[in-house]
């Protein structure tokens, strides 16, 4: 069937592309985070938490009180759970308000096991909240931070192009086959529009000359809906892709759209940094349009928040969560060591995902011959990392991909008890119940072995090795 226009052309921020995505959210709720659809890795890593954690502390020493932290679209709480543990790490009062607009969400963070015991304590509230239309938001007395993450290129977006410093609009169109068509079969394409530009996109457009951009028009109505809530000084914390200075989006074109789940923009912080004006804002000290993390002060002058500006130059500024992900890039393509792979790994603050980014490599370079020290600190960052995990019904097994390292280390104990962790938390399964056999015969535990090699059976009758090792000790 041939394409048919089924919305616009309209300013790309009342395209139906946004309900969708909104709907899509909703919809997927929790497998959204966990169906590899949307990226969260960098957004919710434990070093971006622990910039985070910096950060608000910094802000609590310039407007002193118990710190109010406000996490706008907390998705399944990945980035909840680091950031408290951050914070309790460091001995800091808090109240932390999770938020999100998909009631599955929060349900779901509602009985996470990991973040039932704050809910207890009264130090972890949750509340649905739209955070283009926030209603009913009320805070206790204290510092207000706000966390923003992969929220920003999720919200309305108008795109603009420049002539010679004019802005003229540019207006989308939906294209599809059919109007029910699914998502990874629908275009969108721009067009030269006539809305006329608001005042603040005709100075940008001045400043940038030549370019075709998008302004965070969603962003920017989130930052004034919240502030409009608040009444109160606060601090904004937002990390997404997107360009951070105007030398980026000279002569470029960095009006995109990419698909995720529906669809995500690449959020103009250079444009959200020019309309705060005034306001403090704080940026990496190395722009990238791969990731950045950035904050932003309402309520309050550019010189009152010394304290900030000192924690975030000593952490947010170096861009760590990006550094990480380029380090573990070049490490997959490299014939690093163990030692190499442990620095890393402790880099990360023993981050789960950076284990399994590095867990084969680790395998390939561990042998019989490996030094006992380097065999002391594996387990050691092993141990570490399982202690930062946090639990999703996702495809990654930490607990097996653990135990296979240190049966690979020859640290056979060590490997049965998370061979046992992975049966107990992911089920049971004949590969696991095959490895936890192999570690309990080398152990000299026959007894234990058979029952594993009796549940490997069970998972995989066919499996011939299984059946010749129980025949062979019986």
């Amino acid at each position: 069937m041939k394409p048919a226009r089924i919305d616009g052309p309209c300013r790309l921020s009342q395209s139906v592309l946004w309900r969708w995505q909104r709907r899509f959210y909703e919809e997927q709720g929790p497998a959204a985070f966990t169906s590899g659809v949307v990226p969260w890795r960098i957004t919710s890593c434990l070093l971006l938490a622990a910039a985070y954690a910096d950060a608000a502390i910094g802000f609590a020493r310039d407007l002193p009180g118990p710190i109010q932290l406000l996490e706008l679209g907390g998705g399944v709480g990945r980035l909840a759970f680091n950031l408290m543990r951050a914070l309790e790490q460091r001995g800091v009062p808090f109240h932390y308000r999770f938020t999100d607009a998909s009631r599955a969400n929060l349900e779901a963070a509602a009985q996470h096991p990991q973040l039932r015991p704050w809910i207890a304590q009264g130090r972890l509230s949750l509340q649905q909240l739209d955070a283009l239309e926030p209603t009913g938001l009320t805070l206790p007395p204290g510092p207000v931070v706000v966390v923003a993450n992969y929220l920003f290129d999720s919200l309305p977006h108008d795109a603009w192009r420049t002539e010679q410093g004019i802005a003229r609009a540019q207006h989308v169109e939906v294209w599809a086959a059919e109007p029910d068509a699914p998502l990874d079969r629908i275009e969108w394409k721009f067009v030269d529009g006539a809305t006329a530009p608001p005042p603040s996109v005709v100075g940008y457009a001045a400043a940038l000359g030549a370019g075709r951009f998008l302004w965070p028009t969603g962003s920017i109505g989130c930052v004034q809906a919240i502030a409009a809530q608040l009444r109160r000084p606060h601090l904004w914390l937002v990390a997404d892709k997107g360009p951070a200075a105007l030398a980026q989006l000279q002569g470029e074109d960095t009006a995109s759209l990419a698909r995720h789940g529906c669809v995500s923009a690449s959020v103009n912080f250079d444009a959200l940094r020019a309309w705060a004006g005034w306001r403090p804002f704080l940026a990496p000290a190395v722009p990238q349009m791969r990731f950045g993390a950035y904050a932003m002060v309402q309520g309050l002058p550019a010189g009152s928040v010394s304290a900030l500006r000192a924690a975030w130059s000593e952490s947010a500024a170096h861009n760590f969560p990006l550094q990480a992900e380029v380090l573990l890039d070049q490490l997959a393509s490299s014939e690093a060591t163990v030692p190499q792979l442990l620095q890393a790994l402790a880099f990360t603050h023993f981050d789960p995902d950076a284990l399994l980014r590095v867990s084969a490599l680790l395998r390939a370079r561990l042998s019989a011959q490996t030094p006992a020290p380097q065999v002391a600190a594996l387990v050691a960052a092993l141990d570490e990392t399982w202690i930062n995990r946090f639990v999703l019904a996702d495809a990654h097994d930490l607990a097996f991909e653990i135990a296979t390292v240190l049966h690979r280390a020859g640290q056979l104990s060590h490997a049965a008890a998370y061979y046992r962790r992975s049966v107990e938390l992911r089920g049971p399964h004949a590969t696991t119940f095959f490895n936890l056999a192999l570690c309990l015969l080398d152990l000299g535990n026959v007894a234990e072995a058979r029952t594993a090699l009796e549940g490997t059976l069970a998972e995989d009758a066919a499996h011939p090795r299984a059946r010749a090792l129980l025949a062979a000790t019986g």
